[in-house]
């Protein structure tokens, strides 16, 4: 995605979907904070709870989609359920550059998600309160970034 300032959301894929792998490879640019989303379900342009200008502001419409955001930014990996907003869940250190293309994995099984850059894991997370099935997608927030092979696996 690219742009000013670079932040927006895609979708691919069904709402129903379950247990799945997603992978992609990912070139951040400056001010790296982008990634993947998992599970996601209920997406849009922000168009109530907030004022008419607010409505279709790309940086609020990012966060304007239930299921969990996967992302990177220059120090982090970091987790967080989305419901119309933000909620970080969990971290873990990391260092990344801008220009350098990196592999996101997230095993998406039951209630839990595993997070893996360049075939390391960073988080495992087993949420109470899980979102159980959505699609796959990319996200930047204030970042251009190339996203390349994206490929969704099931878990049998």
């Amino acid at each position: 995605m690219t742009g000013n300032p670079a932040t927006g959301k895609r979708l691919y894929g069904d709402k129903n979907w379950g247990d799945y792998t997603v992978t992609v490879e990912v070139t951040p640019g400056a001010n790296i904070n982008c990634g993947l989303l998992v599970r996601a379900t209920d997406p849009g342009v922000c168009t109530h709870q907030l004022n008419k200008e607010d409505a279709n502001d790309p940086q609020t419409s990012t966060d304007w989609v239930q299921g969990y955001y996967v992302g990177i930014t220059d120090n982090n990996v970091l987790l967080a359920k989305q419901s119309y907003g933000y909620d970080a869940l969990k971290s873990a250190k990391g260092s990344f550059k801008a220009g350098t293309t990196y592999t996101l994995k997230v095993v998406c099984e039951g209630a839990n998600i595993k997070v893996y850059v360049d075939d390391q894991l960073y988080i495992d997370y087993t949420a109470s309160d899980a979102y159980m099935q959505g699609m796959v997608g990319i996200r930047t927030h204030q970042c251009a970034a190339t996203f390349d092979n994206l490929t969704v696996s099931p878990i049998q």
